[in-house]
């Protein structure tokens, strides 16, 4: 919404297009610039068209081996094959929607907006009673929203800043995926049932939307007393529960990872296609710097004053953790450490405590990430304690906390009030679902989503609490990233503290020896030199110019 002429009333897409010259060309590769195209689609007509006084222009095809796939003669050949066995299949199990494995319990669900969505998460906690008991950790859990704002000030990239769940939606954009492709192992896979696209409509189904599959994920403890020379080992796996997405020219991985030790992982990958702009004559004039500052150039012509950019972005999510720790009525605290000044109190200028804030209002409980402090929160159970008589606890964990660079005045950060803060709480209410608002797209108002909710400034004190963390990608595009780009990583973690009596894992078994022979195959070659002594770059690389500059040093 950027202003009056985009009134909700009317169902309006703005246009981005593109040149393909071949069927099988990188459909973003050659952005058509200098046309401004707006679509009614309720009407379907073009509301408006407008060309540019400077006219059409369009990437060259003098870079056309950076703008497509490697055919397969051109691949690698020297890549072996890789199999995941499981012979006795997996170690999780499935009735209905509901899934069990190594102590979880949880119910999955999906939504076109969200996309896979855990319900009722639970832990058989075998430490509190014989047989085990059922501890709830979250009634709901989800990617509530995320929004893709672009850092360029001219047209058509200041009009980037999509909502991909609110807008588009990350459900009904979900991929139907493929053994040996998407997943790899022993795959269960579910179907994603979606309501009509349109009022009467047939029911959409989106075959194998979601994948659950079990992973090796590395050691999950180990110590050797080199008194005795003995050493304990365990193995940890870890549940992965996930869907794809690709939402214009991005791509997106959802992943929930479920330890073994209750730790619940929320991860997102990031790949596809950057959304490239074309460069002209101003922007590759070596007297302004000889490039465009908000982007990365990703190819030149400077004699015809031609080129391609990318433009800086961000990618930020909003992961929505309705909790019900030991209960519904939690509380929320904020930890900090800090050193301990010297003084008679630290002799020894090594001592640090950890000072706890209890957040006790929507409006206190709007919190960033410090560095500096190490901060983390933690959600308490109001009534259950542990057996130092402490409340239990989850420590929500920011791993990739994510400053949005845009100013509060942007168009889009009405929308997007939630993205000026790390962690939101708020008292729970059904109606609250989306930190962008229900309906984000063409939405007028001046604020809405989660600043709107957090401004009724309810008590959280033993209540029933919704946390709301945000967390992203901040995307300085590199020539790394195209035309495909690798894979990004951006995820947080939800963890025991204090919920456990003790280690939850210590019962995990010994890697069997059929498990072992299985997957691995030992082979010695020889020993690793020693490095003792002086030890030359030149020594190590191939390259014979860096060996004579070595030596005519010495």
């Amino acid at each position: 919404y950027f202003g009056p002429k985009d009134d909700p009333s009317k169902r309006l897409a703005w246009a981005l297009m593109y040149y393909k010259a071949r069927e099988e060309d990188n459909t973003y590769a050659r952005p058509l610039d200098g046309l401004r195209l707006v679509v009614d689609l309720l009407k379907h007509e073009v509301v408006e068209f407008v060309e540019e006084a400077g006219g059409v222009r369009v990437a060259a095809l003098d870079e056309a081996r950076y703008m497509s796939y490697t055919p397969p003669a051109l691949q690698r050949q020297d890549l072996k094959d890789l199999i995941v066995v499981q012979p006795d299949g997996p170690s999780f199990s499935l009735r209905g929607n509901h899934l069990y494995w190594q102590n979880w319990s949880l119910r999955l669900g999906f939504t076109a907006q969200e996309g896979l969505v855990l319900q009722m998460v639970g832990f058989n906690d075998t430490l509190k009673a014989a047989g085990g008991l059922v501890r709830p950790i979250l009634y709901r859990l989800s990617f509530a929203e995320m929004v893709v704002p672009y850092g360029d000030p001219a047209y058509p990239h200041y009009k980037k800043n999509a909502f991909d769940a609110g807008e588009d939606g990350l459900g009904c954009n979900a991929h139907s995926l493929s053994l040996g492709c998407d997943c790899l192992g022993h795959i269960h896979y579910l179907d994603a049932n979606l309501g009509p696209l349109a009022p009467g409509g047939p029911a959409r189904v989106i075959r194998n939307a979601v994948c659950i599959h079990e992973e090796d994920a590395g050691m999950l403890w180990k110590h050797k007393d080199y008194r005795t020379d003995t050493s304990e080992v365990r193995r940890a796996r870890r549940l992965v529960v996930s869907f794809m997405c690709t939402i214009g020219n991005y791509d997106y991985g959802f992943y929930y990872h479920l330890m073994q030790d209750g730790t619940l992982e929320m991860e997102v990958k990031l790949t596809g296609i950057l959304s490239v702009g074309n460069l002209g004559p101003a922007d590759l004039d070596p007297a302004s710097g000889g490039h465009r500052p908000y982007g990365t150039t990703l190819h030149c012509n400077r004699k015809e004053g031609t080129g391609l950019f990318a433009p800086l972005h961000q990618h930020i999510f909003c992961a929505r953790f309705d909790t019900c720790l030991d209960g519904v009525a939690n509380r929320v605290k904020e930890m900090d450490s800090h050193p301990c000044p010297p003084g008679p109190a630290n002799p020894h200028h090594n001592a640090w405590t950890v000072h706890e804030r209890l957040l006790t209002s929507e409006m206190q409980a709007q919190r960033d990430a410090d560095l500096e402090k190490e901060r983390f929160w933690l959600v308490e159970s109001s009534g259950a304690t542990n057996r130092t008589g402490k409340p239990t606890a989850y420590k929500l964990m920011a791993r990739d906390p994510i400053k949005v660079m845009a100013q509060p005045q942007a168009a889009f950060m009405r929308r997007a009030g939630y993205t000026q803060h790390t962690l939101w709480a708020t008292a729970y209410n059904p109606q609250e679902r989306y930190p962008g608002g229900e309906f984000p797209n063409q939405d007028p108002r001046p604020i809405c989503g989660l600043p709107l909710y957090a401004a009724k400034d309810r008590p959280l004190v033993d209540k029933d609490l919704v946390l709301w963390h945000v967390f992203g990608a901040h995307h300085v595009p590199r020539l790394e990233d195209w035309p495909l780009m690798p894979f990004e990583k951006v995820s947080c973690m939800f963890r025991p503290f204090g919920f456990f009596d003790a280690s939850p894992v210590m019962d995990v078994p010994v890697a069997s020896k059929r498990q072992m022979l299985l997957s691995t195959s030992n082979h010695h070659s020889h020993a690793l030199p020693s490095q003792r002594g002086h030890h030359h770059k030149s020594l190590s690389l191939p390259d014979g110019s860096l060996q004579q500059q070595q030596q005519s040093r010495l």
